[in-house]
């Protein structure tokens, strides 16, 4: 049975392929350039228990050697550029709100002074 590989264009991942790739992978002196096609997402629907688990097995030992700590890192860092935005962005928009609040008291202020300054000239103008 064939499995269309998600995400790549007209791969095909044979059942029996994987199979192989799963009973043939090295632990102790691993191979990451004979990896199947779209790893680490690639179907296992077809696999036994026993291969299903050698094949997270697999996973697990390529995310803790160098390809999965970089994807791991792109992974963390897009996350943290679009953390540092979210944030960034809730931090503009409060601040355009509070800005109608500190410009309210400066209004009220500014109308205080003209009613002292109007009545200080009233009395000036009286004497």
């Amino acid at each position: 049975m064939n499995l269309k590989i998600p995400n790549t264009k007209y791969q095909i991942l044979n059942t029996a392929e994987l199979k192989k790739f799963v009973s043939e992978f090295n632990f102790p002196n691993p191979n990451w350039d004979s990896l199947p096609p779209n790893f680490p997402a690639t179907p296992k629907e077809d696999l036994s228990v026993e291969e299903k688990c050698l094949f997270e097995a697999i996973k697990l030992a390529w995310t803790a050697n160098e390809g999965g700590r970089s994807l791991l890192l792109r992974k963390l860092q897009m996350t943290l550029v679009i953390f540092i935005g979210l944030i960034s962005l809730i931090g503009l928009i409060s601040l355009m709100k509070s800005s109608e609040a500190i410009i309210r008291p400066v209004q009220a202020a500014t109308q205080q002074i003209d009613a002292v300054i109007e009545s200080t000239m009233s009395a000036i103008l009286k004497k």
